[in-house]
């Protein structure tokens, strides 16, 4: 691990929206991160020549999806980064992203938050606990409160 960087990764630009309000807060506290969109569905391939190339550059991946949300468990699937799901209410049902998230199977461990924006935020939290960064992580809580 180079350093304690934490991947975004969406399958569509269309889930940015979800991620744009957490910018203020992620620059603001400091947190290195990268975001990058990546389909399971329609990249498959290429997700999984970046995951093998580049996974262990980050200290967290957190994958957002919404609909059938193959994203964060195949991420889980290919890498030995800690991967967090965040489930969107994209859909129509809002459930089905959850429930293919949290019915992972064993030996693919993907820890799941909630859905949309708190998912984000507490999935930024979460990795900045596994990265120790407990100052960045006081920090973004902080600037929550205000």
């Amino acid at each position: 691990m180079k350093d304690n960087t934490i991947l975004f990764l969406f399958g569509s630009k269309s889930d940015l929206k979800y991620f744009e309000p957490m910018e203020k807060f992620l620059t603001t506290c400091e947190v290195n991160y990268q975001v990058k969109i990546l389909s399971a569905h329609r990249d498959l391939e290429e997700l999984t020549a970046f995951l093998k190339a580049h996974s262990k550059d980050y200290a967290a991946i957190i994958a957002g999806a919404g609909f059938s949300a193959a994203l964060p468990g195949v991420v889980a699937a290919l890498s030995d980064t800690p991967v967090l799901g965040v489930p969107f209410s994209s859909s129509p049902i809002h459930l089905d992203a959850l429930y293919s998230m949290i019915q992972m199977p064993k030996g693919i461990p993907l820890a799941v938050c909630s859905y949309d924006k708190t998912g984000l935020i507490n999935a930024t939290l979460l990795s900045l606990r596994i990265c120790k960064e407990n100052e960045k992580c006081e920090k973004m809580k902080a600037e929550l409160r205000k």
